[in-house]
């Protein structure tokens, strides 16, 4: 955990970097970046490749991280993630422009740049990756998704088999049709999730509007107190280790691993359009939902530090605006999310599958993630956690050192594009 905590500032930094290098353009000039958007938009593939990246980062952490992430940080931690969701754009923005730029028919994602970035390590360099990002979809993608959400719908230990049944269920269906299964299940589930915790949250920052104002101010002043700046760096840290379970972080969008990448192995266009996706990806993932959920909770609740888990905290957020009724809704939100996010790590893993030319082995990759995600929530946090420690500390090094060669090809594919 000590060592991991040096990814945040690995991300500052190479974010910085990239927003330096690339002038500023997604502050300099907007209108061309919404120009991208919706143009790249309007192609389906490119939708597509946006709803299942975004099922690999909306979730549970995008609710839960947040509110663990104010008990353990205070107000200000919601300004730090804000502030992080900048720097990880540039980064996403950056890795899914050389992954496009460098995939091959039949294969995609990081695994391709990584090789031909390296002459003579970049073999060996992204069979690694690709071997870490199979692991992490089965310890993080599957097991740790699972175990976040059935533990968040009930503590009972009958009932938890009860909703495992439920939950790995809902997986086989998706990864006995395979790829389409999923583009077809996260074309349904993320708008139709993200737009209703949207409309959840809002809602509740509307009736309690009149405190909106000392909100502000509490994050604000809290945002630059020393208690709050060390959460805030442990929130931008630990979410992306836990990913969804009770985690405290931002890097949800896993900008800086290069994972959603893989989601645009059969996309269209060019590569600058890639890089408009991850955009989108950490703008809704970050810059909005993670705000939203800190602000819904900030104006709900009062004395926040009486609190000591997210579930018990964003709960409480709901039901003391708009009543217990409505509780039921934040779970089946809850486990839609996670219910995206291991498939669409499913079709990650069979991404590397794919690459390593291991396709004899896929049909026993499918039986292990679904026996992963049964047995999910009995295994101790602690395992699950160490093991992606590893994965994604592992996978962000190959990445970042990736876009650091490549840092010139991305500048010249964004000027000769137009963006810059």
């Amino acid at each position: 955990m000590f060592i991991l905590n040096f990814l945040p500032l690995l991300i500052t930094v190479f974010g910085f970097y990239f927003l330096f290098k690339l002038k500023f353009f997604l502050f300099i000039h907007p209108i061309r970046v919404v120009k991208q958007i919706k143009q790249t938009l309007s192609v389906k593939s490119n939708l597509s490749a946006l709803y299942i990246a975004l099922a690999g980062t909306l979730g549970v952490g995008n609710i839960l991280g947040v509110a663990y992430g104010i008990i353990s940080g205070g107000p200000g931690v919601v300004f730090w993630i804000f502030i992080s969701g900048i720097f990880s754009s540039v980064i996403k923005y950056s890795e899914t422009v050389i992954s496009r730029e460098f995939r091959e028919a039949g294969s995609g994602g990081m695994m391709s740049a990584i090789r031909k970035s390296f002459k003579k390590t970049g073999g060996v360099l992204a069979c690694l990756y690709a071997v870490f990002a199979l692991c992490l979809s089965l310890v993080m993608g599957s097991a740790l998704q699972s175990k976040s959400v059935i533990d968040t719908l009930d503590n009972r230990a009958d009932k938890k088999i009860i909703y495992a049944f439920l939950f790995t269920a809902l997986v086989i269906v998706v990864v006995v049709f395979g790829s389409k299964a999923v583009k077809i299940a996260t074309t349904f589930i993320i708008p139709f999730s993200t737009v209703a915790y949207i409309v959840l949250c809002v809602v509740i920052i509307a009736i309690n509007f009149a405190k909106l104002p000392s909100v502000f101010i509490s994050i604000i002043k809290d945002a630059f107190d020393i208690r709050s700046m060390t959460g805030g760096v442990s929130v931008f840290c630990l979410l992306k280790v836990l990913r969804e379970g009770y985690c405290r972080g931002i890097l949800s969008n896993e900008a800086g691993a290069g994972t959603s990448s893989m989601a645009q192995t059969e996309c269209t266009g060019s590569s600058v359009s890639g890089g408009i996706i991850g955009v989108l990806e950490v703008f809704f993932d970050t810059t909005v939902l993670c705000s939203l959920s800190g602000f819904a909770i900030l104006c709900s609740v009062e004395n926040i530090e009486n609190y000591k888990t997210g579930i018990s905290l964003v709960v409480d957020a709901v039901r003391v605006t708009l009543g217990a009724p409505f509780v039921p809704l934040l779970s089946f939100l809850i486990f839609t999310f996670a219910y995206a996010t291991v498939i669409s790590w499913f079709y990650y893993g069979g991404v590397c599958i794919n690459y390593l030319k291991l396709n004899l082995f896929y049909s026993l990759y499918k039986t292990v993630f679904v026996f992963v995600t049964f047995i999910g929530f009995m295994i101790p946090e602690g395992i699950l956690m160490s093991a992606s420690d590893f994965l994604l500390l592992s996978l962000s090094f190959i990445t970042l050192i990736t876009l650091k060669k490549n840092s010139e090809r991305i500048v010249y594919l964004s000027e000769n594009h137009g963006l810059i």
